[in-house]
Parts: structure tokens; sequence; C-alpha cells
């Protein structure tokens, strides 16, 4: 890869920001529907260590929890499904679909923790970080590792982010939804989307990463 593409690759780059530890600003919604979306910071779980909350959806650890932690998980669910059903219902109303973007959409339709609006939007997401099919850290890792490789002179194919992140947990379905998300919020550039999609280096299916998300909510491959 040219120094001149790694550049425009470098300038292209949105970084993931830090999580605040402000109190979230209040939120503001033009309709009824909107106006039903939690708004929470993020809970503490007590002696429960964090660790083994945040590893996604609790699969693993859930038969160690507590009586009372299980209850609190299967009422977090519930929380999250309610949240995903009330802020993809203000998205596609047409007096609320400016509130979010069609990435923030994407995410919640498609259960990918949306790290890239951490600024504006976390005091919706942040408390169900565990409950997302794709969660934070693995949102995290993926983006930098992607920009990382790259500024060594190597732009990783789907391929090779596949082989390196493949687990019971992370397959090829969860490597698409979360760079369709990265591809929605426009924070890889196009350097990079050459290399991650070069010929032969990407299933056919992957193909529907960089085209816009379908208002109708049903959008997948």
């Amino acid at each position: 890869m040219s120094t001149k593409s790694t550049k425009n690759a470098k300038e292209d780059r949105i970084i993931p920001q830090r999580l605040s530890l402000r109190p979230p600003r209040p939120q503001r919604f033009p309709s009824p529907i909107a106006s039903s979306i939690i708004i929470f910071g993020k809970p503490s779980f007590g002696n429960v260590d964090n660790e083994n909350i945040s590893g996604g959806l609790l699969d693993d650890n859930y038969e160690q929890l507590p009586g009372g932690y299980r209850r609190m998980d299967e009422l977090k669910r519930m929380m999250y499904a309610t949240q995903k059903g009330n802020i993809l219902l203000a998205f596609r109303g047409t007096e609320t679909a400016k509130c979010f973007s069609d990435g923030y959409a994407f995410a919640w339709k498609n259960d990918v923790y949306p790290i890239l609006d951490d600024d504006h939007e976390r005091s919706l997401h942040a408390a169900f970080d565990s409950v997302f099919r794709v969660n934070r850290d693995q949102m995290n890792w993926l983006y930098h590792h992607i920009h990382d490789e790259t500024e060594r002179g190597h732009v990783p194919t789907f391929y090779d982010l596949e082989r390196k992140m493949r687990s019971p947990k992370f397959g090829r379905w969860e490597l698409m939804i979360a760079l369709k998300y990265f591809w929605l919020k426009n924070a890889i550039g196009s350097a990079i989307w050459e290399g991650l999609l070069k010929p032969l280096q990407f299933p056919v299916e992957a193909q529907w990463i960089i085209t816009p998300f379908n208002n109708d909510l049903c959008d997948s491959p």
C-alpha cells in the first residue's frame, strides 16, 4: 500500500471516544413514541465482576450468577427489547427520523454496540453493553485493529479479519454487521475499504456491507 493511500486512510480516521464520566445530557424528542425511550446511565453490579457482565449476552456466566442477579439480567434484557423497539419506531417515524442516524438505527436493529455514537447517544445504549450481540470491547478492538494494521502498511482483508476474530460468539455475520456499522458511520476511509473488500478476499454476501441501510428495517444480505 502506498504512503499516499496510508496517509489518506489516517486522515479519514474517526476514533471512538472514551466513555465520559459526565452525567448524560437530557434528551428531547418531538413525538410521544420517541419520548418513551429509556435514558439512564450504566448501572453498578455490586460485587459481581464487571468483566463477567460485559462478555456479551451473559451466556457463559449466567448459571454462576446469584439468583438476584439472574433476575436483574432478565429485566435488563426486557428493557433492552423495549429500548430497541422504541428507537426503531422513532427512527421510522417521519417526525423523529432526524433524531438518529442510519448507522445508529442499524446498530440497534442488528444488536451491534454503537461505539461511534458514545458521544451523543451514550445514555440510550451504554447500560446495555452486555446485551448487544457485538459488544463494546469487540467493536473497539476491531476498529483499532483495522487502523493499526493499515498504519503498518497492511490493510487486512475481510478473510484476514474473519480468521483473526472467529470464535463461538463471533462469526461471519457478526463481522459483517460490525463492518457495516462502520461503513454507515463513514468511519473507515475508501482506501481501507478497497483492501477489506479486495477481489477474491471476501464472501459474496459481504458486498451487502457497503449498501445503504434500508429504512423499512428489512435490511439483510
